[in-house]
């Protein structure tokens, strides 16, 4: 039988080789999840689209409404990343919509949130780009910020501009701050 010899600093090799193996087994599991969400999207969007046109696929039937007419390759940004090349297929004459992506949807809806998010605590586009892009999300311009946040206003309006008649209850909440005048003297300070 032969002898292990363990060298002195083994504890630290151990201690990077399973910092290694976790990210290794963290990307992996990333990966999967989004080719099965593709895999899931895009069983969903051919059912849909057989649906709509009456017929599947290769299949003539009297009720068909549409004949197929290729398809195009899109991307989808999720939480999880990029789904790569789902398959939109195209009708010849009718005007197909998929209730699982919107007509020119690009990006989910959570995403968007999290973007805007990112820009209320970041204060400005430069950081909220950082913080998106720091998740592994792609880069949007600043254009594209400012149409979201422009939404998020608009919606924050008509949410404090509602009714509250018809609520039961009405909780009130308020909260002081204390702002201190820099060019005031100390001793003036209140």
């Amino acid at each position: 039988m032969k002898e292990l010899r363990f060298n002195r600093h083994n504890s630290t090799h151990w201690a990077e080789y399973k910092r290694i193996y976790q990210a290794m087994f963290c990307d992996e599991v990333e990966r999967r999840a989004c080719e099965e969400a593709r895999r899931l999207l895009q069983a969903q969007i051919y059912e849909e689209f057989d649906l709509q046109i009456g017929a599947a696929r290769y299949e003539r039937t009297p009720t068909r409404r549409d004949e197929r007419n290729g398809k195009r390759l899109r991307k989808l940004e999720m939480r999880g990343g990029y789904v790569v090349e789902l398959e939109i297929p195209r009708a010849r004459k009718m005007d197909i919509r998929f209730g699982v992506l919107d007509k020119w949807q690009r990006v989910e809806p959570k995403v968007l949130t999290a973007i805007v998010k990112a820009y209320l605590l970041g204060r400005s586009s430069r950081c909220a780009q950082e913080i998106v892009e720091a998740f592994g999300h792609s880069r949007f311009s600043r254009t594209f910020f400012t149409r979201l946040v422009r939404q998020f206003e608009e919606r924050l309006e008509e949410f404090h501009t509602r009714a509250l008649s018809n609520w039961p209850y009405v909780f009130i909440d308020g909260m002081a701050v204390r702002v201190w005048d820099s060019y005031l003297p100390v001793a003036d300070r209140p």
